[in-house]
């Protein structure tokens, strides 16, 4: 409080001055030796502190521990020499039966606080967060571990943690263990080579280097040693393609292509292909991507002829204009059809029926 101007003549005792704080209603917080002093040496007409509450104590959000990676990549790692490390990609992480996959750390309530009127200062509540969701896992019953109902694959999107099959093979794939289709990810943490099929409703990554097979993936194609294909290797994805190098290959994908090096292979893109690490090159073969190509080098000086198309190819020109003129005519058999039902309601109305 204002320290009320008094005439210098008068004395302040500090217990008539802790009397008046108490009449005026503060009774916590109240400093004697700060109201001795005022009183030893009474300062007019300021602002002197006396009495001091005790502030609310706020609490702490709860929290979710993931004892998982939530951030996965299909992009290789650049090192700080420029190359590119595409051991580290890391685009899939599994996890076994009952494994403890996330904890939760419930909120911690704050303490409440005191004015120096002696009232209570509440501090502000703190919500617990919503429970997880997700398939292939369960919580405990206390609501704070979380565990997988299945091994395979473990992804979280939008705070929703999800568990798939995953097919894993710990070994080189070939004929003998003939084909692969499956309805998940695939990965392969040996070679793929004679003639082998591969075929995913999910993922499909491989260890080691890729040569004479076909790999066809409705998702994301990563190949972490590369590919050293001939005239019958095929690798196909809906989505992107990641490569540390492609010799002798067929390569179409949806999403965007990451590699090192392009040899002689025929390459359609229908994103963007990003040649990344320390070579960043394209020799050889026909290699189109609609939305750009970076690379570092195109071509050589070996005269080994290269085709590179950034844009809409003139396959897929003709290919766009033939849909649209088959959108046209299913246009105009609509019509036909929503005029005949006219015609039959307005003579099924004439006639009564």
């Amino acid at each position: 409080p204002r320290t009320p101007v008094l005439q210098q003549h008068w004395i302040l005792e500090t217990k008539e001055v802790i009397d008046f704080l108490t009449e005026q209603g503060i009774v916590f917080g109240v400093d004697p030796m700060a109201v001795r002093k005022v009183c030893d040496s009474p300062v007019f007409g300021m602002d002197i502190l006396v009495a001091k509450g005790e502030p609310a104590e706020e609490g702490k959000q709860g929290y979710f521990e993931y004892f998982f990676q939530t951030k996965l990549t299909n992009k290789p790692v650049i090192r700080e020499d420029g190359t590119a490390d595409f051991k580290a990609i890391k685009p899939v992480e599994t996890v076994k039966k009952e494994a403890h996959i996330v904890q939760y750390h419930p909120a911690e309530q704050g303490k409440p606080g005191t004015n120096v009127c002696g009232f209570d200062i509440a501090p502000k509540p703190i919500k617990e967060l919503a429970p997880l969701t997700g398939k292939g896992i369960y919580m405990s019953e206390d609501g704070i571990d979380y565990y997988a109902e299945m091994s395979g694959k473990i992804e979280m999107k939008d705070k929703r943690i999800t568990i798939t099959p995953v097919f894993e093979v710990n070994f080189d794939v070939g004929t003998d263990i003939g084909n692969v289709d499956f309805e998940g990810d695939v990965i392969i943490h040996g070679c793929v080579t004679n003639d082998a099929y591969i075929k995913a409703a999910g993922s499909i990554t491989v260890d080691h280097v890729v040569d004479n097979c076909s790999l066809y993936s409705k998702k994301d194609i990563i190949l972490k040693s590369g590919v050293k294909g001939n005239e019958n290797t095929i690798i196909q994805a809906r989505g992107c393609v990641t490569a540390e190098f492609v010799e002798f290959a067929d390569v179409v994908c949806g999403g965007d292509l990451y590699a090192d090096v392009l040899f002689n292979s025929n390459v359609d893109c229908d994103s963007k292909i990003q040649m990344v690490g320390n070579h960043g090159s394209i020799i050889g073969g026909h290699v189109n991507a609609v939305c750009g190509i970076d690379a570092k080098v195109c071509g050589n000086e070996f005269g080994v002829r290269s085709f590179i198309l950034a844009g809409m190819s003139p396959e897929k020109v003709a290919r766009m204009q033939e849909l649209k003129e088959k959108i046209n005519d299913l246009k105009a058999e609509v019509e036909k059809v929503g005029d005949g039902l006219l015609k039959f309601e307005r003579i099924a109305g004439e006639r009564g029926l």
